[in-house]
């Protein structure tokens, strides 16, 4: 009972769809969104079959052992994208690796599951998106690498060991012009960073330290400018946020389904925890992580979006900040005024059962419940329990979701 689907926009439902579609038959109503994950951002545990124990890897191997469709079997497990991509590029080539790529794409998220979104009831659809969904924003640090028709980008800071397969614009503004014509808004969130902003395995570099708040840029071949990879997420974020505008003119239909952007997903994750030790530590500070992102929606708020309807999501997890709701409330108050909160400044936030001692199920002693037991009763203990632990979510003052969450 650890998958993790998502609920967006919200912290309330929408009225489920056709009869046809049974999978909310015993519902009075579906979530708000559904959060499409493994799509364009790998987690090495979504692709692990059979052998996968674990929700977030734990060893550096990882679990990863395909990517269908064409990817059908590997020997070694594979930790995060990066890796994966660089030793495909390594044994297979870049031709190859783009095709499994390519195909994994294509297969894994289409118009049959937004057809199916959209008739359960469900408005919105969480889309993970990776930074090189706009490595020609770094196009001016190498040129040569960073080019828009790029087929392969390494990592600007862990370039010799990470490399990714950038993701197609158009063929995702294609995607938003479906999801409108199903009546669904989308929020794009930028899920991953250069050099890594979380320690995560969806950080793309796993088990490579994560390098996005110490660490510089640099050219491949070594001779362009060194740029603090903060900066580098600023020119990413930037992009993000002029290409949705320009679709605005260029793509009414795609612009109509953007109903908002993250500009970073958990920001600094587990950075409160490992904090104590030197090896793991990733950060200098809480204020850099909360200054940065203040900083990046400034670039929204100066933006013509705010004033078009879109929504910025500000994605911020409990593992990254020590007294989250003393301090992330203030930070939130702060930072944007009532107007903004009320109107486009949305406060989120990820809650997970799996990691929650008294709302997790498991098959064996140490759970909150066992899951053979009656719907009915797990129903009530999570009831509970979420609204126990959403509750505190009444600190902030304004707009509100819970964008990843699990059952």
């Amino acid at each position: 009972l650890s998958v993790v689907v998502g609920c967006v926009a919200a912290l309330h439902a929408g009225r489920s769809g056709r009869a046809s579609e049974r999978l909310w038959s015993a519902l009075q109503s579906a979530p708000a969104g559904v959060n499409v994950g493994g799509w364009l951002v790998l987690e090495d545990w979504f692709f692990s079959g059979f052998k996968g124990t674990h929700v977030m890897s734990v060893t550096p191997e990882g679990q990863g052992l395909c990517l269908p469709p064409v990817l059908t079997e590997l020997e070694e497990t594979w930790p995060s994208e990066g890796i994966l991509v660089q030793r495909l590029k390594d044994t297979v080539g870049v031709d190859k690796t783009v095709e499994i790529f390519d195909a994994h794409r294509h297969e894994y998220v289409g118009n049959t599951d937004l057809r199916r979104i959209r008739d359960l009831g469900i408005k919105s659809v969480r889309v993970p998106i990776p930074w090189y969904t706009f490595q020609d924003a770094l196009y001016d640090m190498d040129p040569n690498v960073y080019r828009l028709d790029a087929k392969l980008v390494p990592d600007p800071y862990w370039g010799a060991n990470a490399s990714f397969v950038p993701v197609d614009r158009s063929w995702l503004a294609q995607f938003l012009r479906r999801a409108n014509g199903y009546g669904l808004k989308v929020v794009l969130d930028i899920h991953s960073m250069p050099g890594g902003s979380s320690d995560g395995t969806y950080n793309g570099v796993w088990p490579l330290k994560a390098m996005f708040w110490m660490g510089n840029a640099t050219a491949v071949n070594g001779t362009g400018p060194s740029t603090a990879l903060t900066e580098v997420g600023f020119i990413i974020v930037r992009k993000l946020v002029g290409w949705v505008e320009s679709l605005s003119t260029s793509d009414p239909a795609a612009f109509a389904a953007v109903g908002g952007v993250t500009v970073m997903n958990e920001p600094a994750h587990m950075a409160d925890i490992e904090k104590g030790d030197p090896a793991k530590a990733f950060v200098l500070s809480e204020q850099q992580v909360l200054g940065w992102l203040a900083a990046a929606a400034d670039i929204f708020r100066r933006s013509t979006l705010p004033g078009k309807g879109v929504k910025l999501y500000l994605n911020i997890i409990e593992t990254a900040i020590g007294n989250f709701y003393e301090t992330i409330p203030m930070w939130y108050h702060n930072t944007f005024s009532n107007q903004e909160r009320q109107s486009w400044a949305v406060m989120d936030i990820h809650w997970y059962t799996a990691w929650d001692p008294l709302a997790k199920g498991q098959v064996t002693p140490g759970g909150a419940y066992f899951c053979d037991q009656p719907l009915e009763e797990i129903r009530t203990l999570l009831s509970k329990r979420a609204q126990a632990a959403l509750g505190r979510f009444n600190r902030f003052d304004g707009l509100k979701a819970c964008t990843e969450f699990s059952v």
